[in-house]
């Protein structure tokens, strides 16, 4: 019996020292993820600064080009490239304008006579001169004669006006 208690006890030995090894090596595991982790934050802070400079830079640059003082082929071939993309954007912009207030987008240019009336002051036109297409279509509805009407078209009327008679009578006398 003292050979099983040796061997069980010599079991436990080594498990709690492969527990230990192992619980030192996942210790050791999160102190390189964490130092990892570190690195890489600071490696994105000073990528953001590099980043954040460079668009300073481009912007001097720019305003450099508007001022006419750059004189390298490649820097001007980027700037003018940009100033393209920006008339782009502009006629982008003016086209969501005309789309969102059609009133506005659409401006026409009407050439007047010094001499010609802006409105009909008469029902005819001047001699010579065309009738504007309302002022026709008017004249030609006042000169239409009347339909004819037909005997069941009158006597739907009569009885109409017959039975709304009363209606209004009463309505007369309550007021």
């Amino acid at each position: 019996m003292g050979d099983f208690f040796q061997k069980a006890q010599d079991s436990a030995e080594r498990l709690v020292r492969g527990s230990v090894r192992a619980s030192g090596t996942a210790l050791e595991w999160i102190d390189r993820r964490a130092a990892v982790y570190r690195l890489e934050g600071h490696i994105r802070g000073l990528v953001r600064q590099r980043r954040d400079l460079l668009m300073e830079i481009g912007k001097q640059v720019y305003a450099l080009h508007k001022a006419g003082k750059v004189r390298n082929k490649d820097v001007l071939a980027n700037c003018e490239s940009i100033d393209q993309l920006g008339e782009q954007v502009e006629d982008l912009q003016a086209q969501i304008e005309a789309i969102r207030r059609p009133d506005r987008g659409l401006q026409v240019e009407v050439e007047l006579d010094e001499d010609e009336p802006l409105t009909e002051e008469a029902d005819e036109a001047a001699p010579g001169q065309e009738q504007p297409a309302e002022a026709a279509d008017e004249q030609a509805v006042q000169e239409a004669p009347e339909p004819p009407v037909e005997p069941e078209a009158t006597e739907q009327k009569d009885a109409q006006d017959t039975l709304a008679a009363p209606c209004e009578q009463g309505a007369d006398q309550q007021q």
